[in-house]
């Protein structure tokens, strides 16, 4: 079983890697002129995007191998830890790689015209609406936000602890949707780009307060909340569950929003600093797309 948990990411983590790298190769095969030549604009801009793909794989080796994956079933603290990494340093790092460019690219112009045009006819449809609904962002918030509260019902973050299946799942809708939740931040191809600089700080400063909604209720709470925690004998340092559990209300109210409310500033930094003629939208921090 042990061998299980800790194989499962890092098998995880190798097929998100070779398709990243068997994607941009067939990508920069295609691109225009002979044998695939780029501007060096854009062979710097990929190199950024290729050190941000890295980066993430980086921060989730880190979060679900080794010593964070060890304590993490005996650490409440430790585990949060697992899930800031999941979300505000892997999910930033692999939305700012912009994976999300690399599918279209892949299609033949004609093909993917085809596809446009299907997607507008899907729109148009209940389904469509529902679909176009949770893209925004405003239903990319939602979401984000909800699956976040719910895997942290105790009913639910139990069964994480003693399944772990389950919590394979909850580690890949934290990483998915947590990518999915910084792409309209991040997004140089501007699919996303919705949102002016005001409207993505304050997506950005509400999505940390639902977290830190979350550590108030786990620091005042009376007793620990969670049984799996609460029924271990002793744990690492020896300190108690509701010490174990406070640590954790920490680790998600200071960790967890420094990513949040750094993109924040820079965010609005740049709003001040921008003259009164509608800017260019470009990412929030580096790259400023692709010529």
């Amino acid at each position: 079983m042990d061998y299980l948990r800790f194989s499962q990411p890092l098998i995880l983590l190798g097929v998100i890697g070779v398709s990243y790298v068997v994607i941009q190769r067939s990508v920069r095969a295609s691109l225009p002129g002979l044998g695939g030549v780029t501007t060096r604009a854009t062979a710097r801009a990929q190199r950024r995007r290729d050190a941000y793909f890295v980066g993430g794989l980086v921060a989730m080796l880190v979060a679900l191998t080794g010593p964070v994956e060890q304590y993490a079933g005996q650490l409440f603290w430790v585990h949060m830890t697992q899930h800031v990494l999941l979300l505000t340093v892997a999910a930033p790092l692999f939305a700012l790689s912009a994976p999300g460019h690399l599918a279209p690219r892949l299609l033949k112009p004609d093909t993917r015209r085809r596809a446009v045009a299907s997607w507008r006819r899907v729109t148009q449809s209940e389904t469509g609406k529902v679909l176009a609904a949770v893209s925004a962002p405003a239903g990319i918030w939602l979401l984000f936000n909800v699956n976040l509260l719910a895997f942290h019902i105790p009913v639910l973050y139990n069964a994480t602890l003693r399944n772990t299946w389950f919590h394979e799942l909850e580690h890949l809708l934290f990483l998915g949707l947590g990518v999915w939740f910084w792409a309209p931040v991040f997004d140089p191809r501007r699919v996303h780009a919705r949102l002016n600089d005001v409207e993505r700080a304050t997506y950005l400063v509400a999505a940390a307060a639902v977290g830190w909604a979350l550590a108030i209720v786990l620091t005042f709470a009376p007793s620990a909340l969670y049984a799996p925690y609460a029924a271990l004998g002793s744990r690492p340092g020896g300190i108690s569950a509701l010490v174990d559990q406070q640590l954790a209300a920490g680790i998600m109210l200071v960790p967890g929003s420094i990513t949040f409310l750094l993109v924040a500033g820079v965010v609005l930094v740049r709003w001040f600093n921008t003259d009164e003629t509608p800017p260019v939208p470009v990412e929030a921090i580096a790259i400023k797309g692709e010529q």
